[in-house]
């Protein structure tokens, strides 16, 4: 399954060492997890989120403020068997653990999981506890170390997608599930946040889209949510808007006890034109 990031020859496990036909090796930290992001692919020493975000994101997600969004995943996942799956900005794993698992319920075997993210300390978080079949990987999305032809599945939740990247990796009749923000998503905070707030662009992926992939089915994931005041923090912290907050905006959310917020995503479910008759 997975292709050397060097070469692009397909990498095999021997002990804990990852190896491929031209001899370049990827060890296996002990914490469970692969680094296959070359230097040169990486745009500062420590991309992506750092340690403090990847926290706030893992205890509010493991507050379950998102399992709607999860659920409404969940319900666009395909009814085909699914072996092989690519979860791409995978983060700190909450959504990656929550979907392996689903799959796992609705067929005989469990799917083999490959999860990247840029992130090394979201990695590290994610990699704990260790399960056989989830394999998480330091690797860039848009140069995805996965061999053509292999993947069933491509999710891609809260992260920007790179269809033509992926678009060879899925095998005949794969499908790519992404989930995006409405224009009302987490609308609240964005009002206290910017002078003029502007909606999030429904249609921004759509025009991203190769002409080889179809959208075939649209889910709107909807409601209001309470937070308590340890909650928005974490989702303060967790997100861009931190950076865009003024220590006015932060002191103020920091005093507030509570907040209604409201969710607002598209859940998207596209599938290779060629494939859509078969």
């Amino acid at each position: 399954m997975l292709a050397c990031p060097v070469c692009q020859q397909a990498l095999t496990l021997d002990q804990k060492t990852y190896r491929c036909p031209a001899n370049h090796c990827f060890d296996m930290a002990k914490q469970g997890y692969t680094n296959l992001l070359l230097a040169q692919h990486k745009k500062s020493k420590d991309p992506g989120d750092n340690k403090d975000m990847v926290l706030a994101r893992q205890s509010y997600l493991h507050g379950g403020h998102y399992q709607p969004i999860l659920d409404g995943v969940i319900s666009m996942l395909p009814s085909q068997p699914i072996e092989q799956l690519m979860d791409c900005g995978c983060g700190e794993g909450w959504y990656t653990r929550g979907l392996a698992q689903a799959i796992a319920n609705q067929q005989p075997t469990a799917p083999q999981v490959y999860a990247l993210d840029i992130s090394r300390p979201a990695i590290q978080a994610a990699a704990k506890p260790k399960q056989a079949n989830l394999h998480w990987l330091v690797a860039s999305i848009t140069r995805p170390p996965i061999q053509p032809n292999s993947l069933d599945l491509i999710t891609v939740i809260f992260c920007r997608d790179d269809f033509v990247a992926w678009r060879p990796l899925l095998k005949e009749g794969g499908v790519i599930i992404s989930v995006n923000p409405g224009q009302d998503h987490l609308q609240e905070l964005r009002q206290m946040i910017y002078r003029e707030p502007k909606a999030h662009d429904e249609n921004a992926q759509l025009n991203r889209i190769n002409g080889e992939l179809w959208q075939i089915e649209t889910h709107r994931v909807k409601q209001v949510i309470t937070l308590d005041q340890q909650a928005l923090q974490n989702l303060l912290l967790m997100t861009p808007y931190y950076w865009s907050a003024s220590e006015e905006v932060k002191q103020a959310l920091a005093e507030k006890m509570s907040m209604d917020l409201t969710i607002d995503v598209l859940v998207r479910r596209f599938k290779l034109a060629s494939s859509i008759n078969a």
